[in-house]
Formats: structure tokens, C-alpha cells, sequence
């Protein structure tokens, strides 16, 4: 089934075709040139389509119709709850259809409460009071005054002090709501060589006028000359695994992913993303959204600016990672896997999935596959296991621990189970012993944890971290 037939199958579905992603509800005399203003601006520079009344109805048309078709299309409502919008009797009636669409077709609602308090809305009381007084016996108040108390009842945003922080808070909540966007590949990779000229780190090579990334689709250390002018108007992004685009005027990543990775439908693959475009770690690389081009799928994440830990470990001409910076690299991905367990998802984990940040911060990147050196005994090619990911993040360790590409089962015949003695031999000699024996002992042990061929015999990832904590501590 072709994508666009999947999305669009059922209004239920998250990938539904919305023709706007958020509606705004307003009292324009009170908020319309301040934080409305701003909030608008901040929504339309994440590229979310934002239903704003002035801005989106045409002329000639009849503005009830136009607005209340518009929230029906919408994928979330912004209700702006301000001190005088009870009196506004287009406000209520706009909030009326939102509700109404909410209970009947599952739409997303956020109130905000700017300088109000909730109670005064749900009690009509307070400053709230006077301007829904106006409306005496109107015949629809007591259909207005439910939708009030709904939105009441919904967990919102109050603003009172710093706006730009509530701002900020919005524009976050939708963006989670709205998951994974699909993005036109030319789209992202348009501008890219703006932002090229300025990295340092890239590799290019001429190919026909082509520009590319270097011979293996990755970043490099070892070319710094700005690039001709001539080579930077053709881009193919069909050439290589890993490109560099721009979102937003911020450099992104787009890693072509192996379909092995993902399920097999269209439908879960959307599925797939939608979680993890949720997840919000500190130690898992960021998902912006997606890209199709014919049969290939791209996610587009946050721009890992060290590297990847297989291109600075084993690069021609990197920097050496120092030992507290390999131990500390260890420790963040082993903070990722255990978020990622927490929420009951998985990772293939290797050097080439975990991304380096400035000051060697690691993320892990869920997208890509794993070799087949870093796959755990019981491992079936098909269904990977949080006792899997532990096997997997002990060849990693071991990995930082002798500096060295791991190979199917080296674990096991370099460091034989069960003995720590005089592991200081095996740590990577580009280190000149900048670590004691009782360091090199404890993360030795560790890896021989992790790497048992029973999956019952290894700890869970949450165990791990706390030897990661004793080992820092100490």
C-alpha cells in the first residue's frame, strides 16, 4: 500500500492528512499583538501549519464556515484562555466546536491560561467574572460554561511571569503531539552547502560536479579546504548512507536506514516513529522526522558534531579519546539503553549508532542497524532483546576498553570468564596508562557481565549504571 494511501486511511490515525496542524482560539483585544503575536512566530518556524483567522481566511468567505471547517482540520487546538475572553461570544463558540470535535473525533486540545487562573475560568469568577456577565441569559451559556469547565479539567499552561519560557513549553507539547514529520528530502538538503562551507569536518570529493561525503558516506577530521563554488550546487543524496542538511537554519543529520530495522508496513513504520519521536533523553539522539524517496527511508535527526564513536576511534588522523572521556562515553550510552528499556524500547547499539557531541556527550541513535560483531549469541538476525542490547553494549565496552573492532565472540576468547588479572595489557595502548589497575579491573569485569552467553546471567541496564556510578564516584 503507498504511503500516502496509509496516512490518509482513517481520521483516527496520527498520520491522518490535516490541513493544519494547530488551531488558535483567541481573544484577539487581548492577547493578538503580544503573545499571540510570538507564539505564532514560534509555531510557524518549526515549520508547523498554524490556523490563525486573519492570516488563513480568504476573502469572500463566510468566516463562521471557514472557521469552524478549520477546526475540524486541525490536528490540535491552542485555546488562549485570557481575562476578558469570556465576554467574547466567537471565542466561546469557537471553543464550543473544539470540544465538540474533541469528544467526537479524538482532537488534541492545550489551554493556556494567560494571567488567570484556572478556578476563576471553571468558576467564571474573579477577573473572569465580569466579561462572561455580559452575556445575561444568552441561550447557549450553559453549553459555554461545560466547555469552560473541560478545558478546566485538561492538565494546561498558565503563564504569569516569563512568556517566552511559556512559549517555548507550547511549542514543544505540539510538536511531541504531532510526532515525526514527513519532510521533502531536496527540502532539507537545499541549503546544506551554506552550512558545509562552514564545518570543518567534512570530506568532499569531485564526482562529475558532484559533491559527496567521504568514501565511506561519513564525517572526517582530515579535510579542511572550503569548497569551489562550482562543487556545491549539485548534491545527490542517493550516493552515500549518511548526509547533511539543514532544518530551521540548523544543521541536521539524514541516515538512511536499513529496512531490516523497521517493520515491514508503511503503517508501522509511521507507528515506529511516532514513539520515538516522543522519547526525550538527554543520552538519545533527537528525531526531527522523516524522509521517503522512492522504496528508501531517511530519519532526520540532530547533527552529531565529534562524529560517530567508530569514526574517532578507528579514523585515519582522530584525536585519541582519553580514558575518563571513553569511561564517561560508556556511561552515557549505558543512561540511553536504560531509558530506552524503561519505555520498553530497543536499540541495535554499536561504535557507528553512538553519536559524540561537544565535550564527547553520547547519544544513542535508534535508526541504524548493528554489525554482526556486537550481536549477542542467542540473537536470531530478527528479534533483538533488552538481554540482547546488554550483550551488545558489552562489546562496545570493550571496544572503548582495547581500542580495538570487535570480531564475533572475541569477548569471550580475549578476556576468559570468570579472571580480571592483569586485564592493564589489553587497554588500548594509545592511552600510555592514564588509569589504575583497580579502574581497568572494575570496567573489565563489567564487560564480562554483560557479555555472559546466557541472557539470564547478565544485569538488566539499570544494574549497569549503578557500576558506572560506583566507578565515577570513585
Amino acid at each position: 500500500m503507498a504511503l500516502t494511501e496509509t496516512m490518509s486511511q482513517s481520521s483516527s490515525s496520527p498520520y491522518y492528512r490535516w490541513k493544519h496542524d494547530v488551531f488558535l482560539n483567541f481573544r484577539g483585544a487581548d492577547t493578538r499583538k503580544n503573545f499571540v503575536s510570538h507564539l505564532y512566530a514560534a509555531l510557524i518556524a518549526q515549520r508547523i501549519k498554524v490556523f490563525k483567522d486573519e492570516k488563513t481566511i480568504r476573502m469572500g468567505r463566510n468566516i463562521f464556515l471557514s472557521i469552524s471547517k478549520a477546526i475540524e482540520e486541525s490536528r490540535i487546538s491552542v485555546v488562549i484562555l485570557s481575562q476578558n475572553y469570556g465576554e467574547s461570544v466567537n471565542c466561546l463558540t469557537e471553543l464550543e466546536k473544539i470540544f465538540e470535535c474533541s469528544r467526537s473525533m479524538g482532537r488534541y486540545v492545550i489551554p493556556v491560561f494567560y494571567h488567570v487562573q484556572p478556578a476563576e475560568v471553571k468558576h467564571q469568577s474573579g477577573c473572569f467574572r465580569e466579561g462572561f456577565a455580559v452575556h445575561g441569559n444568552h441561550m447557549k451559556l450553559s453549553v459555554w460554561r461545560y466547555a469552560l469547565i473541560e478545558a478546566t479539567n485538561i492538565a494546561g499552561i498558565e503563564v504569569q511571569g516569563n512568556e517566552s519560557d511559556c512559549i517555548t513549553k507550547i511549542v514543544e507539547t505540539v510538536m511531541r503531539e504531532l510526532g515525526p514529520r514527513r519532510f521533502p528530502l531536496g527540502s532539507l538538503l537545499a541549503k546544506a552547502p551554506v552550512y558545509w562551507c562552514a564545518l570543518n569536518f567534512l570530506t568532499f570529493k569531485r564526482n562529475t560536479g558532484a559533491r559527496k561525503l567521504g568514501s565511506e558516506g561519513t564525517l572526517s577530521t582530515s579535510h579542511r579546504k572550503k569548497p569551489n563554488k562550482e562543487t556545491t550546487e549539485v548534491y545527490d543524496p542517493l550516493y552515500k548512507n549518511v548526509h547533511i542538511g539543514s532544518l530551521n537554519k540548523e544543521v541536521v543529520a539524514i541516515a538512511e536506514i536499513n529496512a531490516s530495522t523497521m517493520r515491514e508496513s508503511d503503517s508501522s513504520f509511521l507507528e515506529e516513529l511516532l514513539v520515538r519521536s516522543r522519547m526525550n533523553h538527554a543520552n538519545v539522539a533527537k528525531l526531527f522526522g522523516y524522509c521517503i524517496k522512492d522504496n528508501r527511508r531517511f530519519l532526520v535527526e540532530e547533527h552529531w558534531t565529534q562524529g560517530t564513536l567508530h569514526q574517532i576511534l578507528h579514523g585515519a588522523g582522530s584525536s585519541v579519546i582519553r580514558w575518563m572521556q571513553r569511561v564517561t562515553i560508556a556511561y552515557d550510552v549505558a543512561k540511553g539503553l536504560e531509558y530506552l528499556h524503561y519505555q520498553n524500547r530497543l536499540a541495535h547499539i554499536d561504535s557507528s549508532n553512538v553519536l559524540l557531541f561537544s565535550n564527547f556527550k553520547a547519544k544513542i541513535s535508534t535508526g541504524s542497524s548493528a554489525s554482526e560483531s556486537y550481536w549477542a549469541p542467542e540473537y536470531n538476525g530478527r528479534e533483538v532483546t533488552m538481554k540482547g542490547n546488554v550483550y551488545s553494549f558489552g562489546v562496545l565496552l570493550f571496544e572503548l576498553f582495547t581500542g580495538n573492532k570487535p570480531s564475533k565472540g572475541i569477548v569471550n576468547s580475549v578476556l576468559s570468564a570468570g579472571t580480571v588479572d592483569n586485564v592493564g595489557s589489553l587497554v588500548d595502548p594509545k592511552l600510555n596508562g592514564e588509569f589504575t589497575s583497580r579502574e581497568a579491573e572494575k570496567l573489565a569485569f563489567t564487560i564480562l557481565l554483560t557479555t555472559m552467553d546466557q541472557p539470564s546471567d547478565r544485569p538488566d541496564m539499570n544494574t549497569v549504571v549503578g557500576y558506572f556510578k560506583k566507578l565515577l564516584a570513585a
